[in-house]
């Protein structure tokens, strides 16, 4: 999204004047950090890197400001304080939650905490099944062959025998995707993007419009955590029993929640890996996510 070098915050317009920026960690492109009010109290800005982002930023803004609505009492989103533009970039400041984001609370917390917090993410997934999104398209077979589409497009073709059992898959299960509403989707629920403050409440932070308006696709997100590892990838060290139970109890929940969800479990964790492939930049990055892609497509039409 943006050209410019976030490690250089004291640069952008957004933050030049600020007496203290401390830099927050982010992958979208944009320029975030941790600021101070005159009174001492926190808050964070988070920046277009220049003009030509602007739209993403302020999309996100708006969708954060609609998913604090729209998850009230399931979880809680940081409330935006201020947008604006600062030299033709656009920003918003939103207010600081002091907590650990999943991957640092799960290397500490004791496994009472860990149950509490497995029953909250079940408690939202719920909340977001039971909340219709009238203004988004109803997921298909064909929104989920055109993401496909994208991403061969976006690779130039290097990837095709991978997607190709997730094409396959995709095209068995039409007749069940025709049936599914849109819902309520934060569309990129990792650990990194779910915050947990001191007295165990869920914070969402960087929603984005999800590449199908449907919840299972955050299922999705979440199980590309604990069962394809994602956070190991990143360097994050956490418990392999724990994410096992956790992968073991979501799946459970998941599947009393919706019927139906097994039937996609693996083609949805297929295509979360294959969504990261354009992106992927070193050898060892695209090693990773194709393994993964491969592995999971092959688990969708029964391991073949």
């Amino acid at each position: 999204m943006s050209s410019f070098d976030i490690s250089n915050l004291g640069s952008h317009p957004a933050f030049a004047s600020q007496k203290q920026v401390v830099p927050l960690a982010g992958f979208s492109g944009a320029a975030i950090a941790l600021l101070r009010t005159a009174d001492g109290a926190r808050f964070v800005r988070k920046a277009a890197g220049e003009p030509g982002g602007n739209k993403v930023v302020k999309e996100q803004a708006d969708r954060q400001i609609w998913l604090r609505k729209v998850l009230e009492g399931a979880a809680e989103v940081p409330k935006i304080l201020e947008t604006g533009e600062i030299e033709g970039l656009y920003y918003f400041d939103m207010e600081f939650v002091p907590s650990a984001d999943v991957n640092i609370f799960l290397r500490s917390a004791p496994f009472d905490e860990i149950k509490r917090f497995s029953s909250r993410i079940e408690g939202l997934m719920i909340h977001m099944a039971s909340q219709h999104d009238q203004n988004a398209t109803p997921p298909s077979g064909h929104a989920f062959i055109e993401k496909l589409d994208q991403i061969e497009h976006r690779t130039s073709g290097r990837f095709d025998h991978l997607l190709l059992p997730l094409r396959e898959g995709f095209e068995k299960v039409k007749p069940l995707l025709s049936a599914m509403p849109a819902t309520v989707t934060h569309g990129d629920l990792t650990f990194e993007n779910i915050l947990v403050d001191p007295d165990g409440k869920l914070w969402l932070i960087d929603p984005i419009q999800s590449p199908i308006d449907h919840f299972w696709m955050d299922w999705s997100k979440l199980f590309q955590e604990c069962e394809g590892r994602w956070y190991k990838h990143r360097g994050k060290h956490l418990s392999a029993g724990i994410t096992h139970w956790l992968r073991n109890r979501w799946l459970s929940a998941a599947t009393e929640i919706s019927p139906d969800y097994p039937a996609l479990h693996h083609l949805l964790l297929a295509l979360t890996f294959a969504r990261i492939l354009p992106y992927a930049r070193s050898e060892t990055d695209v090693n990773f996510v194709a393994e993964r892609v491969e592995a999971f497509g092959n688990a969708s039409l029964g391991g073949r």
